[in-house]
């Protein structure tokens, strides 16, 4: 997927995840939300959609519902590195 360019929005929550930040999902209402703060559902259904983030144990053995960024994740962030975004 190299080439493209990740929306300002994705690209933010991507940096967020990548800087330590908390994001939860729950499975019953299919939302996503900051642990400390305001949910980011749009965002978050788009990355999952893209297979950028999971919440799946096979790459580390964190709660189920953490958010977490994959191996394309770290890719694509990769390749968005030099943006600078607002």
């Amino acid at each position: 997927m190299a080439g493209w360019w990740m929306p300002v929005p994705q690209l933010r929550v991507m940096r967020a995840l990548e800087n330590g930040f908390v994001m939860r999902y729950c499975s019953k209402t299919d939302t996503y939300w900051w642990e400390v703060g305001g949910k980011c559902t749009p965002q978050g259904r788009a990355l999952r959609n893209k297979g950028l983030i999971t919440t799946e144990r096979r790459f580390d053995g964190r709660l189920p519902d953490d958010v977490r960024i994959t191996p394309t994740g770290k890719n694509e962030l990769g390749y968005n590195r030099h943006r600078e975004i607002n």
